[in-house]
C-alpha cells in the first residue's frame, strides 16, 4: 500500500504546549487545547491529532460541540 493510498482525515491542530497529556496517553482534547481544525468534520467523524508543528499524535472522533472535543482511540 502507498503512502498516497491512506486516507485522509480532517487534522485537529494543537496550541503550541498543549500536546503534553497526549505524549502521556491520555484520551482525550479537551477545548481549551485545540487551535484549529483543518478540514471538515461532522460529529464522530475520524480525525488526526497534530501538534502546533504538524507531528501527529493520535487519531480519535471528534466532537465540535462538546468540551472534549476529540476521543482517542490510537496513539
Amino acid at each position: 500500500m502507498t503512502e498516497s493510498t491512506f486516507p485522509q482525515y480532517p487534522r485537529l491542530v494543537l496550541s503550541k504546549g498543549r500536546e503534553k497529556s497526549l505524549l502521556r496517553r491520555h484520551p482525550w482534547v479537551f477545548s481549551g487545547a485545540v487551535s484549529r481544525l483543518e478540514g471538515k468534520a461532522n460529529l464522530g467523524e475520524t480525525i488526526d491529532i497534530v501538534d502546533h508543528q504538524g507531528k501527529w499524535l493520535a487519531r480519535g472522533a471528534w466532537s465540535p460541540a462538546s468540551q472534549i472535543r476529540a476521543r482517542v482511540w490510537t496513539f
